[in-house]
């Protein structure tokens, strides 16, 4: 922001004013009130035009970031941002989960978006907590948490955003002191099934949404498809329900999903079952350790977990043979004392390995899952209307994890694969 052109101090008060563009003049007001401070950003239009606003955010630093793991738990917060326009906060939590967290909460005008400016290509995603709270981010992203605004300004007219900061001693204090201006009877539901929403007036501007008024101030919302879906509350406040299919339907699909398209079917022996990330556009699946997240586990370690899960609890539709993934973590390809550790492997040289959202030990959290599921022996039959069941395409048979004659699977029993025979030149 540009220099300020106009400054006041009072013993609690700080007023600036800034001139960013010609025509342009940004008024800054700042007061402590005993532990709260409050804060109000004013922008006005002093061109003889009108002004079409299609970016507008403040910068608040937060010390969301990851050092070593002491350092983090000790200083660092975890910073929750709610972009509900009138109806907006921003939380921030000690990662210890111990002491008093730090609640930004708006009171005048509205946050619709924001942004993460300290992320980049040397601190990754080990420093995020340099927030941008916008007002509208039309320019870079229309569509942005249920649409973003072009606010128009005529001459002499102005917008304002103000919040306030205050301790508060748990979670359930800060979300009273918020004052929700709604009531959900859930934040999800299945398809075909309501959720009723207490508040002065519901709205959709989602064409798979109905809404129905069942009482004054209470109101009826259901959605037929899969999705989030937007919902714009009394004046100005926004926010999203989740509407998905049955969880049976969700795993199964992406059961199948995993074992058609994010295997290395291309590899030899026991590296064939590996997983993979894939290019959802291209269908191209990654060949090498080029993204971070996932050869270090962080993303993939789910994908293991899913499946035993759902071997535990498998369905008809599951009783085609699974790949080959609990063989993954007694396997010579994913323990080595003498490889670096994925993490470390992905990183370029000369940057950081310390993040504390490193997770090396998914075999360790595979093998327990394992062992988890091998006493398990419960078949639950497949709703006769799946259409999953009919066009999934079941992955090349597995010899080590076939099923019994009674639909169970056998325990996996692997080879260890042959080593490649070097020949002479």
């Amino acid at each position: 922001m540009a220099r300020a052109v106009g400054l006041r101090m009072a013993e609690d008060v700080v007023e600036a004013v800034h001139t960013p563009l010609p025509g342009v003049r940004v008024e800054v007001r700042r007061c402590v009130d005993g532990a709260v401070l409050r804060e109000r950003y004013t922008v006005v239009n002093r061109a003889d035009e009108s002004l079409a606003v299609t970016g507008l955010g403040i910068q608040t630093p937060f010390a969301d970031w990851y050092r070593d793991a002491r350092t983090s738990l000790e200083e660092a917060v975890h910073a929750h941002v709610f972009t509900g326009g009138t109806w907006a906060w921003v939380l921030a939590q000690p990662m210890s989960g111990e002491g008093r967290c730090l609640g930004l909460i708006v009171r005048e005008g509205a946050v619709r978006a924001y942004s993460v400016e300290s992320r980049n290509q040397a601190s990754l995603s080990d420093v995020r907590g340099h927030l941008v709270l916008q007002v509208t981010d039309h320019v870079r992203n229309p569509d942005a948490f249920g649409g973003q605004p072009v606010l128009r300004l005529a001459p002499g007219e102005s917008v304002s955003l103000a919040w306030e900061l205050d301790w508060y001693e748990s979670v359930g204090a800060f979300t009273a002191a918020t004052r929700p201006p709604a009531a959900f009877s859930a934040y999800a539901a299945e398809t075909g099934t309501p959720i009723i929403v207490e508040a002065a007036s519901v709205s959709s501007p989602d064409p798979q949404v109905k809404v129905e008024r069942e009482a004054e101030g209470q109101y009826r919302v259901e959605a037929f498809a899969h999705g989030t879906r937007t919902l714009d509350i009394g004046d100005g406040a926004r926010t999203e329900v989740l509407f998905h299919l049955p969880l049976e339907e969700v795993v199964r699909r992406r059961v199948a999903y995993i074992a058609c398209h994010q295997r290395a079917v291309e590899r030899p022996g026991l590296l064939a079952h590996a997983f993979v990330s894939v290019n959802t556009r291209t269908g191209l699946t990654g060949a090498t350790n080029g993204w971070p997240d996932w050869s270090d586990g962080s993303e993939r370690i789910a994908m293991p977990l899913l499946l035993q899960a759902a071997t535990s609890a498998a369905s008809q539709t599951l009783r085609r043979p699974v790949p080959c993934w609990m063989a993954g973590p007694a396997s010579p390809y994913a323990t080595s004392s003498t490889r670096p550790t994925p993490r470390a492997a992905a990183r370029r040289p000369g940057t950081s390995n310390r993040g504390c959202t490193t997770c090396p030990g998914w075999p360790a959290s595979s093998s327990t899952g394992t062992g988890r599921t091998a006493g398990k022996r419960t078949w639950s039959a497949p709703p006769a209307s799946s259409s999953a069941a009919s066009t999934w395409a079941a992955p090349p048979i597995c010899p080590s994890t076939t099923p019994d004659d009674d639909g169970r699977l056998r325990r996996p029993r692997h080879r260890r694969p042959e080593r490649p025979r070097r020949t002479a030149a």
